[in-house]
């Protein structure tokens, strides 16, 4: 519950009930923030585990198994990757 005495008496109780829902705003912002975050978090190493069963799935095929650009493809490591 809010102090209503605390607030500025020049302000008027328009101005500090904006203020309110302005704080409210932010904390519904921040909790969807969150939200969105964790299902995009979920998603991604969702499509990670897919891909990586695809990989998997290629390298038992009898052809790609032996196919040396295949093995160029999954070993290769640019420079970019190792700076993180």
């Amino acid at each position: 519950m809010y102090h209503i005495g605390a607030m500025d008496p020049g302000r008027g109780l328009c101005a500090y009930t904006t203020s309110v829902c302005i704080v409210h705003d932010n904390a519904v912002s921040r909790n969807l923030s969150a939200l969105y975050f964790r299902e995009y978090l979920a998603t991604f190493k969702k499509t990670v585990a897919m891909h990586e069963v695809f990989l998997q799935r290629m390298a038992a095929h009898p052809v790609l198994r032996s196919d040396v650009n295949f093995k160029v493809f999954l070993e290769y490591e640019p420079e970019v990757l190792s700076l993180f």
